[in-house]
C-alpha cells in the first residue's frame, strides 16, 4: 500500500529567491531520490516552482521504516553556505510503507 506524507518546511526568515536560485533537498537518503545521504549536489533533489516561492520536491517509491527519524534541508544553488532551518528538520512514519514525500519550502 502507498502511503503520501507530506512536509511543509515552514520558514519565516527573510529569505531572498531570484530566478536564478537552485533549491535542493537533502538528507536521509531512504527519503530522497539516489543513493547519497546529505549531498546537496545531487540535482535529482532538486525543488521546482512555479511562482518562484513556493518549491517542492516530490520523491515517490521511498521505503520508509516505522521507528526510523528522517532528517533533511533545503540548500541554496547546491552548497552548504545556505541551508535551511538551522537545525535539521525531522519526520517519522506510524507504519513500514511505500511512501510518497512531498517537501514543500517557502523561500520567502
Amino acid at each position: 500500500m502507498k502511503k503520501l506524507f507530506t512536509l511543509m518546511a515552514l520558514l519565516l526568515m527573510g529569505i531572498s529567491a531570484f530566478a536564478q536560485d537552485t533549491w535542493t533537498v537533502a538528507g536521509s537518503s531512504s527519503a530522497l531520490n539516489g543513493d547519497e545521504s546529505w549531498s546537496p549536489s545531487n540535482t535529482a533533489n532538486d525543488m521546482i516552482s512555479e511562482d518562484g516561492t513556493i518549491f517542492t520536491l516530490t520523491v515517490t517509491n521511498a521505503t520508509l521504516e516505522v521507528g526510523t527519524s528522517y532528517e533533511y534541508k533545503v540548500v541554496k544553488n547546491h552548497s552548504w553556505d545556505e541551508a535551511y532551518p538551522s537545525s535539521n528538520k525531522t519526520f517519522t512514519v506510524s507504519e513500514t510503507a511505500v511512501y510518497t514525500v512531498v517537501y514543500t519550502f517557502n523561500s520567502s
